[in-house]
Parts: C-alpha cells; structure tokens; sequence
C-alpha cells in the first residue's frame, strides 16, 4: 500500500519520478489526503479497504519515527501520526454508519435485490427437477449426443448448489477442493487448511448420495480416483446465473453465506451456528474445539443434516407472503419457459444409431422434371449460363422448386444440376418460341454498332433480357 502512495505522488509530477524517497512522500500529508479522495471518487474503493492504507501508512511513519530520526524532525513525523489517525478514525466512523444503515436482509428481499436461504432451496429443487427431466429424455432415446450435452451443464448447476448450500466456503476455495473415490459408497471432500479463510481448520467430508451420483456423472471418462471437479469453474457466477434466470435476483457466493448466516441466526441454534462458522472458514473458539476433538465429519454435522432435511422435504405450495408467492411464481414461469426451449431443441432430426447406414438419415431429394429441365435451359438461352441468381429469381419455376431454401443454396443447386446436365450429355439447348419484333430487330442493329462483337453487353441490354 505504502509503494502504490508513493508510486501515485511520483505520477502526479514527471519531475519527481523515482526520485523522491518513500520517507519524503509520507510527509506529504496534503498529498496522502488527495490519494485517499482519488481511491474513494475515482477507483470507488471501499471504506474497509481505505482503512488497510491508512493502517500501512500509520504504520510507516510509526517506523520512520524510530529508525529515519535523521532525515525527518521528531516533530514533523508526530504530527503525520496525528492526521493519519484522525483521517482514519473519521473513515471508521463513516464506515460504522453506513454499517449502521444498511437495509436487512428482509428489506432487501422485498426490494427484489436479495434471496433468502429458503429461496435457494427452492432454486435447488427446480434445477434438480431439470435434471430429472433431461434423464428421462436421455432414457427415452433420441438426439443422445445433445441432450448429454444439456445433461452435463445442468448437472454442473446442481453440483455448484448442492455443494455450496452444504458448505459455503468462498469462490476460491470451491476451486480448490478435491473429490477422493475411496470406493462406490464412499466418496470424501477435501480441502487444505491453507485454502482457506482461517488458515488453521481444513475440511474432509463424506459426500452424501447425490453428490456422489452428481459427481460421478461429471467424473465420467477419468481414471484418476482424486480430482478437482470446480477448478475451471467460477462457482460464484454459476450460483448467479441461476437464480438470475429462475427468480430474476442473482444471488452470489458472498450473497449466499450471508443468508445462511441470517437463516441460522433466525433459527437460534448454537450447533448449527457454529457448524456453520466452521464450513465458512471463520476461525472461532468452537470451530477449534470440536475440530481438534472429532474433526471436520461431525463438526460439520448438524448443518448438513438440517441443509438435507430442507431440500428433501416438501414445498409449501400455499405462501402467505406476496414476495414468496412471487418468487413461486417466478420460477414456475422459469420452468415453463426451459422446458419449451429443450422440448424444443430436442425435437430436432434424431442422430444415427452406431451400425445404421448413414445413407437412411438422409432425405431423399425432389427429382428434376422435363418441365423444370426445359425451364433451367430456356433460363441460361435467355440469362446465359453462370447468372444463376437471375436464372432462379426470373423463373416461377424454379423459384417454386426451391421455396422455403436459401437463396445460396437454391443457386448451388441449379448449378450442380446443370453441370449434371452437361456432364450426361444430354440436350442443352431449347428452341425459343419467339418471333423477332421490327422494333427489337432496330435494338439489335443499334446495339451491335454500340458494342461490335460485345455479346456479353448486348445480352445484358434490358430489351433482350425480357
């Protein structure tokens, strides 16, 4: 912090640029006061974070006032001491207030900017329901390759809920946990002391059925028996495209460990509070207590227990509040609305069957008729060959033949078919029933001494083209 100060003033004057020393810029007290006002206005720093620099900085001087006595007076560096701490007492007393006034999580929830954990389990039980629904597609045959394709990103949906709602750690700490397969009834999360927030309190827990039929449908096609099933996820956006799409308010990690803090607090639980505090990463006296004894498997217990018991048990269809009905009503319409698009998508051509020749998957093309034969080459007589656009567009025809395609691919078709033509052998040319008018015989002597031996040009001329 003290570096990025120093680096700002040097910044501020192509002068001073690494040649002003770090001592010198701390006695810079206006300049200090003008860093901390361009951190907040321009780079929208929190009050919290302000503090850190306040801290390094009050720190510093502290040293210099011991150690530096011969570059800076005694004096100059007492009153530093004095301005950093009133500057960083008024932050703390502004950040106490702001504190002090921020709206609950009850408050925001009806504003429609929070969920509550109730809320979450609910989002939990549609995304399972989407699963449920895309296996019995799967089982039912048809487009395999896609519906696993969709398969897999919603069972990824599941797996970052399921797991976040039993163990709220942090987005980098999800990343960082490991899945060990001891055997088919016993799988084991992992997660180093290092990773996480305390430092001191690592987590290894028994994974429950689901997690394991989770896990093992995304394990699929690895042979190692540890693996880090979350490392290029960034759970945190996935939680919040969710909840974003299913109730409309986008609920983060951080968002979700502060209802589950509210919901445990509202329950007045002790166990579970402090369960809780454990699977956040929060170093209390408890968390080390029961950590020490019986580990992370019965630390983590009695939340789990009670997390398993919400998801598994009914939902309450008949909500008195108006925001729980709305939050009902949004994810019913969520639902309808994806399963429209799958049945959608699903409804595609079904892929070929391993041993099915490939030749039955495709449909038999329209044959060419005498009639659209002697159109396609009275078209080039009249448009010349390689004018495939004018050839289909001027031809009702044709343009019959091809309703409904692409124009590019109408003009390709026309293309390969007359080179078949060709390539037969068989009759290209076709009498024009036409009789030669005064007038167009006048055009033609016209356009010939305009264009001597230019057909081409002749051939473009509006009167010939009709």
């Amino acid at each position: 912090e003290v570096l990025k100060f120093h680096y700002w003033v040097c910044k501020q004057d192509e002068k001073l640029r690494h040649e002003l020393e770090v001592a010198h810029v701390l006695c810079l007290f206006d300049q200090f006061y003008k860093y901390c006002k361009f951190k907040t206005s321009d780079q929208k720093m929190q009050s919290w974070t302000l503090n850190k620099t306040c801290q390094a900085v009050l720190s510093w001087v502290k040293f210099m006032r011991t150690h530096a006595k011969r570059r800076s007076p005694k004096k100059d560096m007492d009153d530093m001491i004095k301005k950093v701490r009133d500057l960083y007492a008024g932050i703390w007393r502004k950040m106490h207030a702001t504190l002090k006034n921020r709206p609950s999580l009850c408050e925001l929830r009806e504003q429609g900017k929070a969920l509550s954990f109730l809320d979450i389990i609910k989002v939990h039980e549609a995304q399972h329901l989407r699963v449920a629904i895309l296996l019995k597609h799967l089982r039912s045959g048809g487009n395999r390759r896609h519906t696993e394709a969709l398969l897999r990103e919603e069972v990824k949906r599941l797996a970052v809920l399921s797991t976040l709602l039993r163990r709220p750690t942090r987005n980098h700490e999800t990343q960082k946990c490991v899945i060990n397969v001891i055997s088919a009834t016993a799988w084991r999360l992992k997660l180093q002391a290092r990773e996480r927030k305390s430092g001191r309190y690592p987590i290894d827990v028994k994974l429950s059925a689901l997690e394991r039929k989770l896990f093992s449908f995304l394990r699929s096609g690895r042979k190692s028996q540890s693996w880090k099933p979350f490392e290029q996820i960034n759970v945190s956006n996935v939680l919040k495209e969710v909840t974003s799409e299913m109730t409309g308010v986008g609920v983060t990690a951080s968002g979700l460990r502060s209802a589950a803090e509210s919901h445990a607090e509202l329950l007045g639980d002790a166990n579970i509070r402090s369960a809780l505090s454990y699977a956040e990463g929060h170093s209390t006296l408890t968390a080390k207590t029961f950590y020490m004894r019986n580990g992370a498997e019965l630390m983590m217990k009695s939340w789990q227990n009670y997390v398993r018991g919400l998801i598994h048990q009914d939902c309450d269809e008949d909500e008195d509040v108006d925001i729980d009905q709305q939050i009902l009503e949004s994810i019913k319409n969520s639902q309808k609305r994806w399963l429209k698009n799958i049945e959608k998508q699903l409804r595609s051509k079904p892929c070929r069957k391993r041993g099915e020749p490939k030749s039955t998957q495709r449909k038999r093309r329209a044959e060419w008729t005498e009639e659209q034969d002697n159109e396609l080459r009275k078209r080039i007589r009249i448009h010349g060959e390689g004018n495939w656009k004018e050839i289909v567009n001027n031809s009702d025809i044709l343009r019959s033949r091809y309703q409904g395609f692409e124009e590019t691919k109408a003009r390709m078709n026309v293309k390969t078919h007359w080179r078949t033509i060709k390539r037969q052998g068989g009759n290209i040319s076709v009498a024009l029933n036409h009789q030669w008018l005064v007038t167009e015989d006048n055009a033609l002597e016209a356009a010939v001494s305009m264009y001597p031996d230019d057909w081409v040009a002749i051939r473009r001329m509006k009167i010939f083209r009709e």
